[in-house]
């Protein structure tokens, strides 16, 4: 009895029906193995394509975001990034905390004066505040204390964090003149002033591992650094103010 040394190619003499069972299954594993490595090959080149068109991408966004009137394609390419990063329950949640973030600010500045329990969205806000010094001040004082930047620039906090929200949540349909006049857009606030501060929306953000998921998310999940600092800064002002309560 007599083998070669090649296994695809392995011949075993005077063994009969065995042998041949034998070098049958050495063939179709090399088959398998052949199969396998085109695969791997496959998949590295696709790999390499995707690795160009992100690097493509990376560099449009540079180039866009540099631009002052960058907002529309800015807001575009965080959703594009976005949609292949996250899942629809982690932008549901980050989305949850805006708002939230939304009615905390609403209602900090409530307690500061209440005749600005009319005010029932920061958009509008931003548009009283312009002829309102108390407002103004009283609006300021509390995003400062939140650690929100507020100023409504394109690099502020309150900036990104809506143009996210916006991007996120089904919005009618607008002309580009009529989003660029709104410079940024939530839904009303309907809340009564007069309920808890802790509204039954709230829902399981009190929640420390929510929290926890939530900085998870983000530091994995978001690409952009403004986006990243935007999200954390809301985040942590929330989980602060938890914390406080649950104190």
């Amino acid at each position: 009895m007599s083998t070669t040394n090649s296994a695809p190619n392995l011949v075993l003499e005077g063994t009969g029906r065995f042998g041949r069972d034998i070098n049958e299954s050495i063939k179709e594993v090399a088959a398998k193995l052949t199969n396998l490595d085109q695969r791997i090959a496959t998949l590295n080149e696709q790999f390499d394509n995707l690795q160009v068109l992100a690097n493509d991408v990376a560099e449009k966004y540079e180039k866009t975001a540099s631009r002052p009137d960058s907002y529309l394609d800015r807001k575009s390419l965080f959703q594009t990034i976005l949609d292949h990063r996250l899942s629809t329950e982690d932008i549901s949640l980050l989305c949850r905390y805006i708002r939230y973030l939304e009615k905390l600010i609403l209602r900090k500045v409530w307690k500061l004066d209440s005749k600005y329990t009319r005010i029932r969205s920061i958009p509008q806000i931003h548009r009283e505040r312009r002829n309102d010094w108390g407002l103004f001040l009283a609006y300021n004082g509390v995003c400062k204390k939140l650690g929100i930047t507020n100023s409504g620039k394109p690099d502020s906090h309150i900036y990104i964090l809506f143009s996210f929200l916006q991007d996120c949540l089904p919005q009618p349909k607008k002309s580009n003149a009529a989003r660029r006049m709104s410079n940024f857009h939530t839904h009303a606030m309907n809340q009564n002033p007069n309920e808890p501060l802790l509204p039954k929306t709230a829902g399981n953000l009190s929640d420390e591992h929510v929290a926890e998921h939530a900085m998870y998310v983000i530091s994995t999940g978001v690409q952009d650094i403004h986006l990243v600092e935007a999200l954390t800064a809301c985040v942590l002002a929330v989980k602060k103010y938890f914390t406080k309560v649950k104190t």
